[in-house]
């Protein structure tokens, strides 16, 4: 059975003020050991579409779709397409 982690980002996953959030390192070594597991991770976040992906642009790397504006966006990273 596959596993499947969504994160919220601030205050969560991401460290420091809005203006100047970082992902920790480690975070992002075990995040990319579980998709190496063949497991499932995204994020699950208030914020709008460009603001959600700049971190997955620059930061985290997911393999399931993003859950964005509180739910109100589906969207595919890999197919850059809203669901």
């Amino acid at each position: 059975m596959k596993k499947i982690i969504y994160t919220d980002l601030d205050g969560t996953l991401l460290v420091g003020r809005l203006n100047s959030s970082i992902v920790p390192e480690n975070n992002v070594s075990a995040i990319k050991a579980w998709i190496e597991q063949g497991e499932y991770f995204s994020i699950a976040s208030g914020r709008n579409l460009t603001s959600g992906i700049q971190f997955v642009d620059h930061y985290v790397p997911v393999n399931a779709p993003l859950v964005l504006c509180n739910g109100g966006i589906i969207y595919d990273y890999a197919k850059k397409e809203l669901l």
